[in-house]
């Protein structure tokens, strides 16, 4: 499943960054506003942690 692979590099990426002076492109390829990137991850992790919590409360409607 997608989602369930970018929760889990998704976050330790992030934070393992965020100490960086300079922030570049997926691939190396060309600096981008350090800003831009965050704001942009955080929405990614932000859907991810609804869908997440979606699931659970779905599974617990299911009884699963």
């Amino acid at each position: 499943m997608v989602i369930r692979g970018q929760i889990r590099w998704l976050t330790p990426f992030t934070l393992a960054q965020v100490g960086d002076a300079r922030q570049f492109r997926y691939g190396g390829e060309g600096e981008i506003d350090a800003t831009f990137t965050f704001r942009e991850r955080s929405r990614a992790l932000l859907c991810n942690a609804r869908w997440a919590a979606q699931a659970l409360q779905s599974a617990d409607q299911l009884g699963f």
